[in-house]
């Protein structure tokens, strides 16, 4: 872990806030506060872990993220894309079909997330062999808990780098040389990997070019799909 600034990716809609408290009663870090009607997020406690705008009933926390339209500053745009997305889908749609509607939404080249799983168990985790127990670092939340409320843990996490950045750093040496406009966007349904990726100085930060939210690439891919559910 280090003392960078973190970008949180979880927004309070002032507008849409009722003050009903759901948020602040869920919150593990207790960073959500009440003040004139209104929800606060406190940055220096908040994990980006998605509670609050899980049970909001009010749909007044959204979350940041990038769009498509960013892809089209790279001439290579890779997209990482985790297994579970292709599940959200009817088993009507082949996994073909979901990649192509990927590629007519503006990437070039596309890489399971999972990927990184294997090239970590080809190269070997030395430190899996010694100074147990071990925290999993592949979940930002938790190491942003353990930062907050378990300092003394921090020397536990592990220094293994997380699958999508083994995927993404195997995804520029593939295509080394190329072209040197390449941009990997990462697509996940996770608050806190956004948060990760837009905390500048970070090793995700310096990885990922884009972060794109689920929802967004979900209807997007399932409206491309339903145009051509028709055809061959």
């Amino acid at each position: 872990m280090n003392d960078l600034p973190f970008h949180h990716s979880l927004h309070v809609i002032e507008e849409e806030c009722k003050g009903c408290t759901h948020c602040m009663k869920r919150c593990p870090t207790k960073a959500i506060r009440i003040f004139g009607g209104k929800a606060r997020i406190f940055s220096d406690l908040c994990i980006d872990c998605g509670q609050c705008m899980a049970v909001c009933p009010n749909d007044a926390i959204e979350v940041e993220q990038d769009s498509f339209e960013q892809l089209n500053a790279y001439h290579l745009r890779i997209g990482i894309v985790p297994a579970v997305f292709f599940a959200q889908f009817a088993d009507t749609y082949s996994e073909g079909q979901i990649c192509s509607a990927l590629y007519e939404s503006g990437f070039t080249h596309l890489y399971l997330s999972e990927t990184g799983i294997d090239i970590l168990d080809k190269l070997g985790a030395p430190e899996i062999e010694h100074d147990l127990p071990l925290i999993s670092n592949f979940c930002p939340s938790v190491q942003r808990l353990i930062q907050i409320r378990f300092p003394l843990l921090l020397e536990n996490l592990s220094r293994v780098r997380p699958p999508a950045q083994m995927v993404a750093l195997f995804a520029k040496a593939e295509l080394k040389g190329q072209d040197d406009s390449i941009g990997i966007f990462y697509i996940t349904p996770c608050a806190a990997k956004i948060a990760q990726i837009k905390t500048e100085g970070s090793e995700e930060n310096s990885l990922f070019q884009g972060v794109i939210n689920f929802d967004t690439a979900y209807n997007k891919v399932r409206t491309f799909l339903e145009m051509h559910k028709h055809q061959e």
